[in-house]
C-alpha cells in the first residue's frame, strides 16, 4: 500500500514539475526560437507530405517520447539525490 502511494505521489510531483518547467520555458527566448523553427519545419513537411493524419500521429508520438524521457530523467534525479544524501 505504501509503495503504491509513494509511486503515485512521485508521479504527481513529476507531473507538477513538468508543468512548471513548461510554464518557465514558454517565456524563454531560446525556447520560442526553437519552437518557431520546429513549427516552420513541420509546416513544410505538411506541405510536402500529403498524409496529414500520419504527420499528426508522428507529432503525437514525438511528444509522448519526449515526455517519457523527461519523466525518466526526473526518476534518475530522484535516485541520484537519494544516493547522495544517504551517504
Amino acid at each position: 500500500m505504501k509503495e503504491k502511494y509513494l509511486k503515485q505521489t512521485v508521479s504527481d510531483f513529476i507531473e507538477e514539475r513538468l508543468q512548471d518547467s513548461h510554464k518557465q520555458l514558454i517565456h524563454n527566448e531560446r525556447t520560442k526560437e526553437v519552437m518557431l523553427k520546429y513549427n516552420s519545419l513541420f509546416e513544410k513537411l505538411k506541405n510536402t507530405i500529403s498524409n496529414v493524419k500520419l504527420l499528426e500521429k508522428y507529432r503525437e508520438a514525438e511528444f509522448d517520447l519526449y515526455t517519457m524521457q523527461l519523466i525518466q530523467a526526473y526518476k534518475i534525479g530522484f535516485k541520484d539525490c537519494i544516493i547522495i544524501f544517504r551517504d
